[in-house]
């Protein structure tokens, strides 16, 4: 009994602060196909670029958000031939502002103090900052300089990934299911047999059956009465059934 009330209380629990906690991250995909050398910079890449991004809830897509505070941005990788550049490792410490498309076609770009990526609803997109070390880096204040590097590009691409549907149930249906399993605490002990019904019962049935096969087993004529069997809380006798 204790541990069916133990398991129908976790059940409520769970059910009642699931659809609180119900928060979803939203993620970006971004592809864009690279155009060779960037003018100046002599860097770029070939093939397609990627960037993927995820937020939390808490960002609202086609709108500007400034800052990390509150901290809503979680991850922003780019990636290309050439090299791949974690934006949202530098966030916290040179983030200064960032957009992602609320529809296609649309704008987004990430603005750091050293890099920067730029999406525009034609098409066009580029990278340029400052990065890691890299085979022919461009070096603008010479060879002790940091490595900057451009990379460029059309036929951009930001898809938004879909949220999967909830493993369990809406947050309505949870609702159900909570009051069902509290109700089940309040009539557990009844179904393990403190009331009328329940266990106590079945094991009246089996009493009775035993002893109803023991009156057919016994010498016919006997004159012997037929068994009883308490059946109830109440105290009351029956007769088994010969």
């Amino acid at each position: 009994m204790i541990v069916l009330k133990m398991l129908l209380a976790a059940i409520a629990f769970v059910l009642l602060i699931g659809p609180l906690n119900a928060h979803a991250n939203i993620i970006y995909n971004w592809t864009g196909d690279c155009q060779g050398i960037a003018p100046v910079f002599n860097t770029g890449c070939t093939g397609q670029a990627t960037l993927h991004v995820v937020t939390t809830d808490a960002y609202i897509p086609g709108q500007v958000f400034f800052g990390d505070t509150p901290h809503v941005l979680l991850e922003a990788l780019y990636s290309d031939s050439t090299l791949t550049f974690d934006l949202g490792i530098q966030w916290p410490s040179s983030g200064e502002s960032f957009l992602l498309p609320a529809s296609q076609p649309g704008d987004g770009f990430f603005s750091l103090t050293a890099q920067t990526f730029k999406s525009n609803a034609q098409g066009v997109w580029q990278f340029e900052g400052e990065t890691q070390e890299f085979p022919g880096c461009f070096r603008p204040g010479g060879p002790d300089s940091f490595c900057t590097y451009k990379a460029i590009g059309v036929n951009r691409v930001f898809t938004r990934v879909p949220i999967p549907p909830p493993s369990c149930c809406s947050e309505g249906d949870s609702q159900v299911w909570s009051s069902i399993a509290v109700a089940g605490l309040v009539r557990a002990p009844r179904a393990l047999g403190r009331g009328p019904r329940g266990l106590r019962s079945t094991t009246c049935i089996r009493a009775t059956r035993r002893h109803a096969n023991a009156s057919m087993d016994s010498t016919p004529g006997s004159g012997g009465s037929a068994p009883t069997v308490r059946c109830s809380r109440l105290g009351a006798q029956r007769p088994a059934s010969t």
